[in-house]
């Protein structure tokens, strides 16, 4: 059910792979066997629709197309690529996983990672960061450091 993934504006390390996924809001990628992650062969897993949404409409504010990069194998909880079109939201998908049993799922996960990526990089966030935007990063920066 996995099927090979390529997109010529970025490259990674190891093969990739898609699949229809139930309730995203972008384009998912993987590096990995979906079954030996995930234990089973269904489209989903808890909180993928939530990390969905954020990542679309954090790439979309910045005129940017989403694609959600879920690594078994990548070097933090959270990174990203930036392109001429797309926003590559890489996220290891064990870390995930592991957050995700707590309480408040991906938002926590997504939201965390943000806060310990130090900021979010001037390609994504465009030229002007708006004041509602700089209110939320502080407040995650609290958040991080109290969790």
């Amino acid at each position: 059910m996995q099927t090979p993934y390529s997109d010529p504006t970025f490259s990674w390390p190891r093969p990739l792979f898609t699949r229809r996924t139930v309730g995203t809001s972008c384009d998912v990628a993987f590096d990995f066997t979906w079954t030996d992650v995930f234990g089973h062969n269904q489209p989903k897993f808890p909180g993928l629709h939530d990390l969905s949404q954020a990542i679309s409409q954090f790439s979309r504010t910045r005129g940017k197309i989403p694609l959600l990069l879920l690594s078994d194998e990548a070097d933090s909880a959270f990174g990203e690529l930036v392109t001429d079109s797309k926003y590559v939201a890489i996220v290891n998908i064990k870390n995930f996983l592991l957050s995700s049993k707590e309480h408040d799922r991906s938002a926590l996960f997504f939201l965390t990672a943000i806060s310990k990526y130090d900021n979010v990089s001037a390609a994504s966030a465009g030229p002007v960061t708006s004041i509602q935007d700089q209110q939320l990063l502080e407040a995650l920066q609290i958040v991080g450091v109290t969790s």
